[in-house]
């Protein structure tokens, strides 16, 4: 995790909020990824880290995919959704 963490932020300065808030939604994404592979049925849940923490699946809207917009574009909010935005990417693929 710290890998990808290191990859994602780079040099940012980020304040103790902004790198609180990074760490929060990182630990989300962690707990979102599947355990076990996904069926062919679509019918069956798949299991995450989530359903051992609250009993069933995290849920959270998708955000305006910001990865290929440059960074000195955003705002400090969006800067930091981007880089959860490609922490997902990184961890998923």
């Amino acid at each position: 995790m710290k890998f990808h963490l290191r990859r994602v932020a780079g040099n940012a300065e980020l304040t103790f909020e902004e790198f609180c808030t990074l760490l929060c939604q990182a630990e989300a994404v962690l707990n979102s990824r599947h355990i076990c592979p996904l069926s062919n049925n679509p019918d069956n849940q798949v299991l995450t880290p989530g359903h051992f923490l609250i009993g069933t699946s995290l849920l959270a809207l998708p955000d305006q995919n910001l990865i290929d917009l440059p960074s000195n574009c955003l705002s400090r909010w969006s800067h930091i959704q981007q880089m959860v935005q490609r922490l997902w990417k990184l961890l998923v693929s």
